[in-house]
C-alpha cells in the first residue's frame, strides 16, 4: 500500500497514488511535485529535483533519466507524462523529458493547447496562397510589396544578392542531390536535337572558334558568313537609349567590316526593339525569322540540324 504524504489516504499503486495528487492536492497550491519512486509531493521543484537523484545516485539530470531505475518504471507504466496529459509515460523525449509519445506532437494535451492555439486559423489564408502567417489569420507582413514599392523589400533583397555574390566569388557552390541532378540532365536531354521548326533559338549558347553566340540562329549566322567570306567581328561598342522615362544601354551583336555597319539577330520583336535600332548612330540590318532561315536551312544542309555540336567544347 502506497500512503498519500498529504491526506494519508491509501493506494494500491504508485501510479493511483500519483494521479490522486495531481488531481486533489494540485489545486490548493500553485504547483506540486510528487516523487514518482517514494510518493514524496515537493512545493519547490529543485527540493524535487534534488530528492529524486537520491534514488538513482547521480549527480546530473542526464544520468538520471538515463539510469535503469527510470527505464524500469516507465515500462511498468508508473510514470506519468510531464506535458500534462496525465497518462502513463512511455518516452524521455526531447529535454529529458517524460512523455506519452515518441513526439510532442502525439501527446494528446499538447494536441488539444495546439488546437486551441490556433482557433482563428482560416485556410484561405494558408501557405498555399502565399500567407506564412494564414493559420492566426493575418497575413505576412510583405504581402503584394516589392522592391520597387518597398525599402524594407529592396534592402533585404540586396543583402541576400550580396551575400549570395560573395560566395560564388570565394568559391562556394549550391549542394544539388543526386536526383535534382538526374531530373536536370533528363530535361536537357528532351530538349536537345539542335534546331526545331518554329524555334527561337534561344539557350543554345557556346563558342565557336573564337566567337561566343547567344543562341543557335547566331551559330548559323557566324557559320554561313564564315563560309561565304563575310568580314564581321563581334561588336563591343554601346549605345545610350531613354524607354519608359528610364536610361539603358544597347548593344548590337555584331559589325560588317566592310560596310561599316551593324548587325542585330533578333528571335522576336518586343517594344523597345526600335527604340533600340534607332540609338545607333550607323545603319543596322535586323535579322529576323525571315532573314535568318536561308542561314539556317544552308548550315543544316551541311552539318545536319543537331549543328549545335559544332559548339567548342
Amino acid at each position: 500500500m502506497y500512503n498519500c504524504k498529504i491526506c494519508n489516504q491509501p493506494f494500491e499503486t504508485m501510479f493511483l497514488l500519483c494521479n490522486h495528487v495531481r488531481w486533489e492536492h494540485k489545486k490548493d497550491k500553485k504547483q506540486l511535485w510528487t516523487c514518482y519512486i517514494c510518493g514524496n509531493v515537493f512545493i519547490d521543484k529543485a527540493a524535487y529535483i534534488i530528492h529524486s537523484r537520491k534514488h538513482s545516485n547521480h549527480n546530473n539530470k542526464e544520468e538520471f533519466f538515463d539510469s535503469e531505475l527510470v527505464s524500469s518504471y516507465l515500462s511498468s507504466g508508473l510514470l506519468l507524462c510531464q506535458y500534462g496529459c496525465e497518462t502513463p509515460a512511455k518516452y524521455i523525449i526531447g529535454k529529458k523529458k517524460l512523455c506519452c509519445s515518441q513526439t510532442t506532437s502525439g501527446c494528446p494535451e499538447l494536441i488539444r493547447k495546439n488546437k486551441e492555439s490556433h482557433k482563428n486559423w482560416n485556410p484561405s489564408l494558408c501557405w498555399k496562397n502565399g500567407h506564412p502567417r494564414g493559420h492566426l489569420g493575418k497575413p505576412a507582413w510583405n504581402k503584394d510589396l516589392t522592391k520597387d514599392s518597398n525599402e524594407i523589400v529592396r534592402d533585404s533583397c540586396s543583402k541576400a544578392a550580396n551575400t549570395l555574390r560573395e560566395k560564388f566569388k570565394s568559391g562556394w557552390k549550391p549542394i544539388i542531390s543526386e536526383e535534382t541532378e538526374k531530373l536536370r540532365r533528363l530535361k536537357l536531354s528532351l530538349h536537345s536535337g539542335g534546331y526545331r521548326i518554329g524555334s527561337r533559338g534561344h539557350a543554345r549558347r557556346g563558342w565557336y572558334k573564337g566567337y561566343w553566340c547567344d543562341s543557335s540562329w547566331e551559330l548559323a549566322w557566324i557559320i554561313y558568313s564564315l563560309e561565304h567570306g563575310i568580314k564581321f567581328e563581334k561588336n563591343t561598342q554601346k549605345f545610350s537609349y531613354i524607354f519608359n522615362g528610364k536610361n539603358h544601354t544597347y548593344l548590337p551583336d555584331f559589325y560588317l567590316i566592310d560596310l561599316d555597319s551593324f548587325v542585330e539577330v533578333k528571335a522576336y520583336i518586343t517594344e523597345d526593339t526600335q527604340t533600340k535600332l534607332n540609338s545607333v548612330n550607323k545603319p543596322i540590318q535586323l535579322v529576323g525569322k525571315n532573314e535568318i532561315q536561308p542561314c539556317i536551312d544552308y548550315t543544316i544542309s551541311k552539318y545536319g540540324k543537331n549543328f549545335i555540336s559544332l559548339y567548342d567544347h
